[in-house]
């Protein structure tokens, strides 16, 4: 993952932690190798066909269903997450997706 990656993954944590009382998300994906993509790409259409976003390591996803490590859905948490991203997209840092299939947002670092 490239470091303005990592901070902003950081970032997002500490913030969401900050606002939830200590609550902590699951990172479902971080960088992808080429074949990694390809094979991801049979079991999932959300990935993207060739190269992706992930390949450069500026890109990771973070699951909106899995908290303190709890595969559950847990709304309140989904919205306090979503809040967070907003709040660095307004700002200009991030690109995020939320995607269905999956139960993750896909975050894109912007460069800034």
């Amino acid at each position: 993952m490239v470091s303005k990656g990592k901070l902003m993954l950081e970032r997002i944590g500490a913030r969401f932690s900050k606002e939830t009382g200590g609550t902590t998300f699951t990172v479902s994906s971080i960088t992808r190798t080429l074949e990694d993509q390809c094979r991801l790409r049979r079991v999932n259409s959300n990935a993207a066909m060739g190269i992706s976003s992930h390949n450069y390591g500026n890109s990771f996803d973070i699951s909106y269903v899995r908290f303190n490590g709890v595969l559950r859905n847990n709304p309140k948490m989904e919205v306090a997450l979503e809040k967070v991203l907003k709040y660095y997209y307004d700002a200009g840092r991030i690109y995020y997706i939320k995607e269905k299939q999956q139960s993750c947002f896909h975050i894109t670092v912007r460069n800034y």
